[in-house]
């Protein structure tokens, strides 16, 4: 009967511990290769140990001894909460998420039980220090690790029996992080595509980034891509503020480089105000044509076309050349000139041909120079002939006698003024 007992009271010790086994396998989740067994024999540092932060504290607290041995190891109380699961292998190596973050490890007990064990004293109490290699059993125990802000190993407590471990520790480069730039690029006339790129390495991680458009609008999100729509035109500084996680801390990073100015144009609106027409040379009928227009936003003028209304014109027309279209009409007659302007407003080109550009031109003919009542090219138009001096014998004779009584006359009043002469000296 007493041995009936003794197996029943064996086969349920033996379902305890596979029981224990693995409820401690599902607290940790299953996945770890270490063994995590409660070991509560008098070499254990906590009788019996800790299987979460929870219960390492309310054991750290209530046992006496813990204080100062965890001192010795570079643990505080305020350590406790940021450890991080590992695990302590036979082999030296302490173990954080698959990375080594020390070698060479070795373990303390309260007795002296393993050979190679080394004597110490912590606070007037004496432990004895082994290496793994010789206290382990199992190939690696699970255990809370305590990394510093740097992410280097400080210290590991094994959940198995509360014995803290020392290792050298492999060093880690310093996490490095940096916001390197921000672009915008213009999708339309007051949307933009934001573009952040930054680098996070050596255990630094990036979680978000969080943007500030510069109009009063900012949003967080995970993607460092991000389209905004401005709702006024302006000019705008839109920025990026990098949040990087490093070990339990979120770092904002940003940079003058991870900031971009944005240039929102009101909305597009052109139109063409007039064409007109001046005379340069009337003899040619060749005329000069000046053009009025306005844009506004991010219209342009791109070219214009011209139309002079006789079958000719002059296309492509840039808007620096202008001032320099000039025609010369072949004949006289009502013509009607016009001008096709050409935008381009954001992205896509856009003719414009309106009533106000175009301008009638009335050439009238050219008249007679010698009777303006009568066109150039009339028979009728020709210089009037001067009439001839007539030359017959009668006008001839006519002519002579004038002449003659002409001379007579001159000779009789020269010879009575010689007579009235030689009178007046013979006196």
């Amino acid at each position: 009967m007493v041995t009936v007992r003794k197996r029943l009271y064996m086969a349920l010790a033996a379902f305890a511990v596979v029981l224990g086994g693995v409820l401690m396998l599902s607290v940790f989740g299953g996945t770890s290769q270490a063994a995590l067994p409660r070991d509560c024999d008098n070499n254990a540092i906590i009788k019996c140990g800790a299987v979460d932060v929870n219960e390492l504290k309310n054991k750290y607290n209530s046992q006496a001894d813990l204080k100062n041995i965890y001192a010795h190891y570079g643990v505080s109380a305020g350590m406790l909460d940021g450890a991080q699961m590992g695990e302590v292998h036979k082999d030296g190596r302490v173990t954080v998420g698959g990375r080594t973050v020390a070698t060479g490890a070795s373990s303390i007990g309260r007795q002296n039980i393993f050979s190679g064990s080394t004597k110490i004293n912590i606070a007037g109490n004496e432990y004895y220090e082994t290496p793994n290699s010789s206290a382990f059993r199992s190939q690696s125990i699970t255990a809370f690790v305590f990394l510093d802000g740097n992410g280097e190993f400080v210290a590991a407590i094994l959940t198995s029996c509360g014995n803290p471990v020392r290792g050298v520790k492999v060093h880690v480069p310093k996490p490095s992080y940096k916001c390197v730039s921000l672009t915008g690029d213009k999708i339309n006339r007051n949307t933009y595509k934001f573009t952040a790129t930054a680098t996070a390495e050596n255990g630094a991680t990036i979680v978000g980034y969080r943007y500030d458009f510069g109009d009063g609008k900012s949003e967080t999100s995970q993607s460092n891509i991000i389209n905004h729509t401005y709702a006024q035109p302006g000019e705008y500084v839109a920025k990026v503020v990098v949040d990087v996680k490093v070990g339990d801390q979120i770092k904002q990073v940003t940079d003058n480089k991870c900031q971009v100015k944005v240039p929102v144009k009101s909305e597009a609106a052109y139109a063409c105000e007039s064409l007109t027409a001046r005379v340069i040379k009337k003899e040619d009928r060749s005329y000069a044509f000046d053009l009025k227009y306005t844009t506004s936003g991010d219209a342009t003028l791109q070219k214009v076309d011209f139309d002079f209304g006789d079958g000719q014109g002059r296309q492509g027309v840039t808007p620096d050349q202008l001032g320099s279209v000039t025609h010369a009409y072949p004949s006289s007659g009502s013509y009607t000139a016009k001008a096709t302007l050409y935008f381009q407003t954001g992205e896509e080109g856009q003719a414009v041909k309106t009533d106000d550009c175009q301008v009638a031109i009335e050439i009238g003919q050219e008249m007679c120079p010698h009777n303006p009542s009568l066109p150039v090219g009339d028979a009728r138009c020709a210089p009037a002939v001067p009439e001839l001096p007539k030359t017959g014998p009668m006008d001839f004779i006519s002519g002579g006698l004038g002449i003659g009584a002409l001379v007579a006359s001159a000779g009789y009043w020269y010879a009575s003024r010689r007579g009235l002469l030689d009178a007046w000296l013979s006196r």
